[in-house]
């Protein structure tokens, strides 16, 4: 990602954890969990708190990890901690 790229992640990462998660569309919350993994050291975080909230809306752990390309014991033990 260039600069400018990771400064938009950023500024839609942060309006998205800052307002209430179970008013963002899916899509929405599966695009911040893509652009947390790319961009960011703190992407466990970020990406855990929209993780929790897919799962909170019935979300399996193997459909998220297909939907991320993540492992799913990675999805588990990131979304963990926001559960």
């Amino acid at each position: 990602m260039t600069s400018r790229e990771e400064r938009n992640a950023l500024k839609n990462l942060s309006r998205l954890l800052a307002s209430d998660l179970a008013t963002i569309d899916q899509e929405e919350l599966l695009a911040g969990v893509r652009d947390a993994e790319v961009a960011f050291d703190r992407s466990p975080e970020w990406s855990g708190q929209l993780l929790a909230e897919l799962k909170r809306r019935g979300w399996s752990w193997p459909r998220l990890a297909a939907m991320t390309g993540m492992k799913k014991t990675t999805v588990i033990r990131r979304a963990q901690p926001y559960r």
